[in-house]
């Protein structure tokens, strides 16, 4: 994709991609968000790039199985009450490259099931 200067971008929580490494390159997946199939078009992993909004202590093993030898991941990177940095993640020979960009700080990668706690613990109803 970044060769023929297209790219195609997919709003999803990558979380919910997590099937499709098992299911070895199907095009659809089951999100724990919703009840519905999510349909991927005609693209599936590996990607050429991934972006992360939100802050991992370290690469998850699920995000790098989805990224294409020569790919890019961008996210912070550092523990969640502690110095983060914006880094470029790039698979060379199969390896981690990290290039740290600058310090950031960012709300930690989340589940579902530890937003909806939260959401109980304030008290607060989300869709209100």
């Amino acid at each position: 994709m970044l060769e023929s200067n297209q790219i195609e971008i997919i709003v999803q929580d990558a979380r919910t991609l997590k099937p499709l490494i098992e299911l070895n390159g199907s095009k659809s997946s089951k999100s724990n968000d919703s009840s519905s199939e999510t349909k991927l078009s005609n693209f599936s992993p590996p990607y050429d790039a991934i972006h992360c909004g939100a802050s991992v202590e370290q690469l998850p093993d699920w995000m790098w199985d989805l990224l294409k030898e020569g790919g890019r991941i961008v996210l912070p990177i550092g523990p969640e009450q502690g110095v983060q940095y914006l880094s470029f993640v790039d698979k060379k020979n199969g390896k981690p490259l990290i290039t740290k960009l600058h310090r950031v700080l960012y709300v930690p990668i989340t589940s579902t099931s530890w937003q909806e706690e939260r959401w109980k613990e304030i008290e607060i109803d989300p869709f209100e």
